[in-house]
């Protein structure tokens, strides 16, 4: 018994350690002009507590058009710009909102604004060997590993179910 109660245990903790864990993308049709629309929830890069992430939505209608949707995790502060490192090529993302988003849900307290880029640039992503993630605040610059030599995160594994996804009903 106690052998089972170990093993299923180190199995939970191994498997809430993943970094392929995480939602699938939502796939649904627009009422608005029966497009297809893709979408995934932020998901968080790799870090300890606060930390960054990555979502994405793309709109058939829009052709190779996406947002990338960037959170900061625990904190509420006003997302001012986001930059990739993409295998050391600076990706400057273009804000697509005004306001950063703000939302406290089960007391995790996240800020989100999305950026308009390419599928290339989020394709990019998933082919590359290192990817960080910078954003400004009025407080400062936060940036978290995506994927580089020391791991990937959930949000690259995100970004790999979303653009399957869009390629899926393309």
């Amino acid at each position: 018994m106690r052998k089972t109660m170990i093993t299923m245990t180190l199995a939970t903790l191994l498997t809430a350690c993943s970094t392929t864990s995480g939602t699938g993308p939502d796939i649904y049709t627009s009422g608005f002009d029966n497009s297809t629309l893709v979408e995934i929830a932020p998901h968080g890069a790799a870090c300890t507590t606060a930390c960054l992430g990555l979502g994405a939505q793309w709109n058939e209608a829009h052709g190779d058009e996406a947002f990338l949707i960037v959170a900061n995790f625990m904190d509420l502060v006003a997302i001012l710009d986001a930059q990739l490192n993409i295998d050391g090529k600076i990706v400057d993302l273009e804000s697509a909102d005004l306001l950063t988003g703000q939302e406290t849900n089960s007391g995790v307290r996240t800020s989100t604004k999305g950026f308009r880029t390419n599928l290339e640039t989020i394709e990019a992503i998933i082919n590359a060997k290192r990817v960080w993630l910078r954003i400004e605040t009025p407080t400062g610059t936060r940036e978290d590993r995506i994927i580089d030599a020391s791991g990937d995160s959930t949000a690259y594994h995100a970004m790999k179910r979303f653009i399957s996804a869009v390629k899926s009903a393309d």
